[in-house]
């Protein structure tokens, strides 16, 4: 898209004519403000420039152009700029060729020649740099040159090129059969720097009547390792009438071959509007200066512009260095794995099959198969289907060995010894396994010692070999220490049993039963409460258990009362309580008291007292007589005969 704009605008700035003859606020009887009077640009006194490339890049330009009062020589400073800190300086130094002055060129302008020489010094936004030295000449409106470039900064340190490589390697170890990827990278420094000589031409020609310059150009830049670039470019300055205005338009296509054998394309368009400095003397009536007009125009124009950009390439430097790294080995097929046996056989016996692939095994979960079996020092041994069939000589008591091999499917195989200890035929007496006994509260597991009782008359080792489940549905396991571990079902309580065997490790076994009582949870007690009724002052005994209860039937006892607040408690040895109320006392007191069963089990209930004071009889008088002599008193005791039925 940006790259659309750009021409678009350089088109729009060839192809428009009423550009060419703007006004330019001269009186309007000046020869250079009549339409009709033909006019020829014969260059300015300095620009300056702005523009854009298709990367949206911004770039300056400023020029100046110091010329002689002669008009036979000028020294031209061009100053450029760009995104990032690129930018450069050119100093152009320009002079009329031969023997001709100014004044013989205006009679005989044909035989001018105007010769350029200049030097540059360029960088680009990462400080890479490169001087350039042009020379060229001008004639009648054309123009070349020729200009020779060298890098002027070394180069800069810009990584590493990776060159990987990818190989499966295969093979085999202990394990197996195996896969593995192996990486091999070689890592080779990277330099990008300048190219380290660089030429190119430039031609062209101003079109006076289009006040229009066309430069092309080609261009070849080497670097070392065989890395070069070549280019061609296209550049058109259109001069906007007589206010000082230009446009510029570059378009340059590159072939570029780095030092790696790699080669690309690249495709640069910009676009650039200058202002030009140079008064009414820019253009000039073509009838005036028709003969010096192309060397007055030469002299101020610098040579056709080399190429700013400091280009770069890369290139190895230095020792590469290799880094190899190997994968997880992926097995394809492993090796069986074979463990040494150990048997026990009885002299003088006539055969005996070993299971030699007992312990062994296949990480792959392959069939393994017995492909072969060495000769004992002592006896026989023979492949018997997947078994060895081990004989041991008539008589020979002692130790004796052989060696095996496996093999799986695919023919990968190991060996492992089999160590036989012949023993001479000794009659095993089988051990005596004992009834057992144990007690358990519900829900809880208990750990029974069977082996406590039980005997073996030869004073062989007894190991438990087999449990049952009980017969209430209880589990049983054995533990790693020789003992049966015994769950009761969940909630139940009573009788269970279960039976167990025991070997001696010769071939003796014998069974015996274990009986388990599992005893229920206690459940507590139940208290209830009492009352009793009395008067102030009158103990009353109260048998508070006779209510209570335990759901177990376990006894009940009283451990602990409380105090009334009205009288005394007194716990008897009966578990009944006596309680005192005070004289005074009346109405209602209460006190608690505690039992239990015996088992942990416990309750309290409380005790209501109602204190009722008696009811009152009257009192009963009796009437009495009595004999007194006169002036003399008597003492009477009326109450004697009195009585009160309370």
């Amino acid at each position: 898209m940006k790259r659309r704009i750009v021409f678009a605008l350089v088109f729009a700035a060839m192809v428009n004519p009423v550009l060419a003859q703007p006004s330019s606020g001269l009186p309007e009887d000046s020869p250079l403000t009549t339409p009709s009077v033909p006019l020829t640009y014969v260059g300015g006194n300095g620009r300056v420039s702005i523009g854009i490339d298709q990367d949206g890049n911004n770039q300056g330009e400023a020029m100046r152009v110091f010329a002689a009062d002669d008009g036979e020589s000028a020294l031209v400073a061009q100053l450029w700029w760009q995104n990032g800190g690129a930018g450069g300086l050119q100093l152009d130094y320009n002079w009329l060729w031969g023997a001709l002055t100014a004044a013989q060129l205006r009679e005989q302008p044909q035989k001018a020649l105007v010769a350029k020489l200049s030097f540059a010094i360029d960088q680009n936004a990462n400080n890479d740099r490169k001087a350039t030295v042009s020379f060229g000449v001008e004639r009648n409106d054309y123009f070349l040159s020729s200009y020779v470039s060298a890098a002027a900064s070394s180069g800069r340190n810009t990584g590493s090129l990776i060159d990987e490589q990818i190989n499966t390697l295969t093979g085999t170890d202990d394990i197996g059969r195996f896969t593995q990827l192996q990486t091999v990278q070689q890592l080779t420094p990277i330099t990008t720097k300048p190219y380290g000589v660089g030429t190119g031409l430039r031609f062209g020609r101003f079109f006076d009547g289009l006040a229009l310059r066309a430069t092309a150009g080609l261009d070849y830049e080497d670097g070392a390792q065989g890395a070069h670039q070549a280019r061609l470019s296209l550049a058109l300055d259109k001069y906007l009438g007589r206010r000082g205005w230009s446009v510029t338009g570059q378009a340059e296509h590159s072939e570029i071959s780095d030092a790696f054998g790699q080669t690309q394309n690249d495709d640069q368009v910009s676009v650039l509007l200058r202002y030009e400095f140079g008064g009414q003397g820019a253009f000039v009536p073509t009838n005036q200066v028709a003969g010096p007009a192309a060397v007055r125009r030469a002299l101020r124009s610098p040579i056709s512009v080399h190429p700013r950009t400091v280009n770069v390439y890369r290139s190895r430097q230095g020792v590469p260095t290799t880094i190899t790294t190997v994968g997880t080995r992926q097995y394809l097929d492993r090796t069986p794995i074979a463990v040494a046996d150990s048997f026990v056989v009885a002299a003088n016996s006539t055969g005996t099959l070993i299971d030699v692939l007992a312990n062994d095994s296949d990480p792959d979960g392959q069939a393994l198969q017995i492909t072969a079996v060495s000769t004992p020092a002592h006896g026989s041994a023979q492949i018997v289907g997947n078994m060895v069939m081990y004989m041991p000589t008539a008589g020979f008591v002692g130790a004796d060995s052989f060696s095996y091999t496996v093999s799986d499917p695919s023919g990968l195989s190991a060996t492992a010894a089999v160590g036989i200890s012949v023993q001479p035929v000794v009659v095993n007496n089988p051990p005596d396994a004992k009834d057992d006994s144990a007690s358990t509260s519900a829900n809880t597991p208990i750990t029974i010692a069977v082996l406590a009782n039980d005997t073996d008359a030869d004073g062989d080792a007894l190991t438990i070999t087999a449990v049952t489940p009980s017969t209430a549905g209880g589990s049983t396991q054995i533990t790693p220490d020789g003992r049966v571990t015994y769950t009761p079902p969940p909630a139940f309580s009573g009788s269970d049993r279960f039976t167990y065997s025991i070997s001696d490790g010769r071939g003796g076994s014998d069974s015996a039963s274990v009986a388990v009582s599992v005893i229920a949870l206690n459940q507590p007690p139940i208290a209830l409460a009492d009352s009793a009724t009395t008067a102030p002052g009158v103990a009353v005994t109260i048998a508070v258990l006779d209510n209570d209860s335990d759901p177990d039937g376990d006894p009940l006892s009283v451990i602990s009362i409380s105090q009334p607040s009205s009288g005394s408690v007194t716990l008897n040895g009966n578990g009944s309580i006596d309680y005192l109320p005070n004289a005074s006392a009346s109405g209602a007191d209460s006190f608690s008291y505690t039992i239990s069963d015996g088992r942990g089990g416990s309750a309290s209930a409380s005790v209501t007292i109602t204190i009722v004071a008696p009811i009152n009889n009257p009192p009963i008088a009796n009437a009495d007589n009595a004999t007194a002599t006169p002036l003399t008193p008597v003492v009477i005791n009326v109450l004697a005969n009195d009585s009160d039925p309370d």
